[in-house]
C-alpha cells in the first residue's frame, strides 16, 4: 500500500506527502509548488498524517527496519523521533493513526493477530500529559491494504472505520477516555475491495464495493439503519470517495482508470446514474487522504485525487471549489491580484454540466459504436445473402445436369431394353 495526503495546515498553505523510498514534501506558496523536500530516508510507502489545534503537522511513518517514526514540524522546523520503539519487527506493517483532541493526542494502531487478522490498539492520552493504559479497540481485516479508516468529528471525538471480519464493516466512536460499540454498516456479505467514509455532524455516509460472483458492485449507504442504495455495477471499481459541495453529495469511484460519479441533492436519499467525468484527468490517478483546520460550511471531504506519478497535481478538488489554492500573497499587476470568488455550489454545477456533457458524449459515441456495428452486420448478411444465392444457383445447375443424365440413362436403359426384346434377324422366317 502506498499513500499520499494532502493537508492544509492553515487558509493559506496547502502541502502534499507521498513517499519514494523517502517521506516526501512539498509546498504551495505564492502560486506555486515548491521542490521537494525529503523528511525521513529509508521509510515503507504507507504513513499517516494529523494537524495539530496550531496547524502544526504530525506525520507517522514506519522505516525498513520496522521502527514507527513521527515526523513533525511543531517548532517551526522538521524534527522527527521513534515511537513506540523496539515494539514492531521488519516483517511487521504497522499502520498508526494519531487522534488529536482537546486532551492531547492518542495513538490508534495495528499488532499482529491470528490468521490474517490483527487487533486495533488505543494508547489513549493521560490529563496528567502522560499515557494511559492500552486498550484493544477490536480484531479486524484489512481493505485494500488498510486495516482501518479515521476521521475527526470534534475536539473531543473520533470515528474509526473498518471490517470486524471479511464482508462486515461498521465504525466506532473514539474519545481519550471511551470506545463507543461497534455500528454496522454492511454484513454480512461479499468481499469488500474497496470504502470510503464521511461522517458529519448528523450523518454518517458509506461507500463501498463489493466482489459478487460475476461483477462488482459500488454501494452507498447512510448511517446504519437505512437500506443500501447499489449506485453502479463497474469492472473491478477501485478508490471510492466521498464528500459535499455546497448542498450536494458526490460518490466517486474509479474502474477502467475514468472517473465516475454520482449525484445526491437529497442528502443521500437518492443518487444519479454514474457518469464519467469529463475533467482533467491523469492515467494513473490515485486516492490521498485530505486533511484540513479550515473549517467551511460549503465544503466537506476526507479524500482527493491525485495524480499518482506527480501527486502535488491535485485533481477534481479544484474544480469543485473556485477558491481552493490559495492566492498570491504578493502581485506584480491588478490582473494578478484576482482570485476566485464562486463557491462550491456554483462549482458543483459547473462539474455537473460537465458530467452531463460527458454523458451526451458517450450516448453519442456509444450510438456510432451502434450504427457501426450495424453497418458492419448489413455488410456480413449481404456477403451471406450473395453466397447463399451462388449456393442455391449450383443446386439448382447441379439438379438440372443431374436431370439431363437422368433422361440420358434412361433412354439407353429403354433402347436396350428393346434391342433384347427384338429377336436378331436370321431367327426371321418368312412363315
Amino acid at each position: 500500500m502506498k499513500s499520499y495526503v494532502v493537508a492544509r495546515p492553515s487558509k493559506n498553505k496547502i502541502m502534499c506527502f507521498y513517499t519514494k523510498n523517502e517521506l516526501i514534501c512539498k509546498t504551495y506558496k505564492d502560486g506555486e509548488w515548491s521542490g521537494e523536500v525529503s523528511l525521513l530516508p529509508d521509510v515503507r510507502g504507507h504513513f499517516t498524517a494529523a494537524l495539530g489545534a496550531d496547524g502544526s503537522v504530525y506525520i507517522f511513518c514506519q522505516k525498513r527496519d520496522g521502527e514507527v517514526t513521527l515526523c513533525s514540524d511543531a517548532n517551526g522546523e522538521w524534527g522527527h523521533a521513534a515511537v513506540l520503539k523496539h515494539k514492531f519487527g521488519a516483517d511487521e506493517n504497522i499502520f498508526i493513526t494519531s487522534v488529536m483532541t482537546d486532551s492531547g493526542m492518542s495513538l490508534i494502531y495495528n499488532a499482529p493477530g491470528i490468521g490474517g487478522r490483527c487487533k486495533i490498539i488505543l494508547h489513549g492520552a493521560g490529563e496528567n500529559g502522560g499515557w494511559n493504559e492500552l486498550e484493544n479497540i477490536d480484531e479486524c481485516v484489512a481493505i485494500a491494504g488498510a486495516p482501518y479508516k479515521t476521521q475527526h468529528l470534534d475536539e473531543k471525538r473520533a470515528v474509526i472505520f473498518y471490517a470486524r471480519e471479511e464482508g462486515v464493516l461498521g465504525c466506532r466512536e473514539i474519545t481519550a477516555k471511551k470506545i463507543g460499540s461497534f455500528n454496522v454498516i454492511h454484513s454480512p456479505g461479499a468481499q469488500i475491495s474497496s470504502s470510503a467514509f464521511l461522517a458529519t455532524e448528523t450523518s454518517v455516509h458509506s461507500m463501498y464495493s463489493l466482489k459478487t460472483l460475476f461483477s462488482s458492485q459500488v454501494v452507498y449507504r447512510k448511517d446504519f439503519g437505512r437500506r443500501p442504495i447499489v449506485l453502479a455495477e463497474a469492472s473491478s471499481p477501485r478508490d471510492c470517495c466521498l464528500f459535499y459541495a455546497g448542498k450536494t453529495l458526490y460518490a466517486c469511484f474509479i474502474s477502467d482508470s475514468r472517473l465516475f460519479t454520482c449525484v445526491s441533492r437529497d442528502d443521500g436519499a437518492s443518487f444519479s446514474r454514474p457518469s464519467a467525468s469529463s475533467a482533467r484527468f491523469c492515467e494513473k490517478p490515485a486516492l490521498a487522504a485530505y486533511i484540513s483546520r479550515e473549517s467551511r460550511r460549503d465544503f466537506s471531504c476526507r479524500d482527493v485525487y491525485v495524480d499518482s506519478e506527480n501527486p502535488s497535481d491535485i485533481l477534481l478538488l479544484p474544480d469543485m471549489c473556485g477558491d481552493f489554492f490559495p492566492p498570491r500573497e504578493k502581485s506584480t499587476s491588478a490582473s494578478e491580484n484576482r482570485t476566485h470568488t464562486y463557491d462550491a455550489g456554483l462549482g458543483g454545477e459547473l462539474f455537473e454540466l460537465r458530467s452531463q456533457n460527458a454523458i451526451l458524449k458517450n450516448a453519442l459515441d456509444e450510438r456510432e459504436k451502434q450504427v457501426k456495428r450495424l453497418m458492419e452486420k448489413t455488410r456480413e448478411l449481404k456477403e451471406e445473402i450473395k453466397i447463399q444465392t451462388k449456393d442455391k444457383e449450383n443446386v439448382y445447375n447441379s439438379f438440372i445436369n443431374m436431370k439431363k443424365k437422368y433422361q440420358e440413362y434412361k433412354k439407353m436403359y429403354e433402347e436396350r431394353v428393346q434391342a433384347a426384346q427384338t429377336p436378331p434377324d436370321d431367327l426371321i422366317s418368312d412363315d
